[in-house]
């Protein structure tokens, strides 16, 4: 709901200072991760992200929601991975859960585990696929 001249200027922010950015998200800001932070905040416009963001919270705040991601897994495999600190803030239904090929949590990581650990990762990715 942010105006688009005051998300420009918060992501511009986000870009001058990423390792503040990192800290925010509760990731060490090593050199490493500084450089993916930097690439990934310069990859596309604020007006790019602010619109992928609006489309999620209009996706998933619509009461058809659930009802079809409900369906997906009975025609697709589905492997749920959360990080260990980003998975007590899910809101995803039990049933939704039990219903999934397979759920995994990586240890130690929060939302970003793709940035914080990216080996790990990809691991455990690949023993998914």
């Amino acid at each position: 709901a942010m105006p688009p001249r005051d998300f420009e200027a918060l992501l511009t922010g986000f870009s001058a200072d990423p390792a503040a950015w990192l800290r925010e998200q509760k990731i060490a800001p090593t050199p490493p991760r500084m450089a993916w932070t930097r690439r990934m905040f310069a990859a596309q416009p604020a007006s790019a992200i602010q619109a992928l963001a609006q489309a999620v919270v209009a996706a998933t705040g619509s009461p058809d929601y659930l009802p079809r991601i409900s369906q997906v897994p009975a025609v697709l495999p589905l492997h749920l991975v959360a990080g260990e600190r980003s998975r007590p803030g899910w809101a995803v239904p039990p049933a939704f859960i039990e219903q999934a090929t397979s759920f995994t949590i990586q240890p130690g990581t929060g939302h970003m585990m793709q940035l914080e650990e990216p080996e790990a990762f990809l691991e455990l990715i690949a023993a998914l696929l």
